[in-house]
């Protein structure tokens, strides 16, 4: 892996989100504005402080009956902290992750065809490769969000070794996402919501922070697009690896 950049060195050293960011975050508990204060976001309102984690902001809050431990939210987020996917093994740099999207269909239709000046929120980002990848183009606002802090972890670490200043990631709660209503251009959200005790909760959740004319892309399992997959499943119990 190679050593951080200075720029990626200055970013991590000092955890202050810029204005522009300011401008599209909340307070997850209340929705009230949030301002920079010794190294925490701070709520002007209800005057909790949110914590940074090497520049990640940590403005994850449970919803409702979320603190319990059965709750599925819970039990998602404590398989994906064990388990980040994907991981970086195989991007060590802007250039390979951007050769490695070249090789599907969807993060380059995505890339070919977003403004180049839209702010963009995917919630559910995982280890963030697609907002790192559609934040190479410097002149878009990328949010990446997602509740396990060792997936984003793997993103921050990937966004600051290879200087991608307009790409922000955060740990959220898609149930009480910190962001202010009709804030995004586009908001994508793939593979995320069947992981919930509540998709259509959480699809409403995330359509309010759409500008109007603005874009959602939401990804679902299905049962017939799940049918390779099982049958490869059938296969491994009855043959081995």
């Amino acid at each position: 892996m190679s050593a951080q950049a200075p720029e990626a060195a200055a970013i991590a050293s000092s955890p202050v989100l810029s204005a522009k960011n300011l401008a599209l975050v909340c307070c997850p508990v209340c929705g009230c504005d949030l301002e920079n204060a010794a190294q925490t976001l701070r709520c002007l309102h209800c005057g909790r402080n949110f914590e940074y984690d090497n520049g990640i902001a940590l403005l994850f809050w449970p919803a409702g009956d979320q603190a319990s431990s059965g709750d599925v939210t819970g039990v998602v987020k404590a398989f994906y902290e064990q388990n980040p996917f994907p991981n970086y093994d195989d991007v060590e740099s802007s250039f390979t992750l951007r050769e490695k999207a070249r090789k599907g269909i969807f993060a380059q239709l995505l890339d070919d065809n977003l403004p180049l000046t839209a702010k963009v929120l995917e919630v559910g980002c995982g280890t963030g490769q697609l907002s790192n990848f559609l934040g190479e183009c410097t002149t878009r606002t990328v949010i990446g969000a997602d509740l396990c802090l060792n997936s984003l972890r793997l993103a921050q670490e990937f966004k600051l070794r290879n200087a991608l200043e307009n790409v922000t990631f955060y740990q959220i709660n898609l149930f009480r996402p910190p962001f202010k209503a009709e804030s995004f251009d586009v908001v994508l959200s793939n593979g995320v919501l069947h992981h919930t005790s509540d998709p259509y909760g959480g699809f409403k959740s995330i359509v309010r922070l759409i500008k109007k004319g603005g874009i959602i892309l939401v990804g679902l399992y299905n049962t017939y697009g799940r049918l390779p997959t099982d049958f490869r499943r059938t296969m491994i119990r009855v043959f081995g690896d």
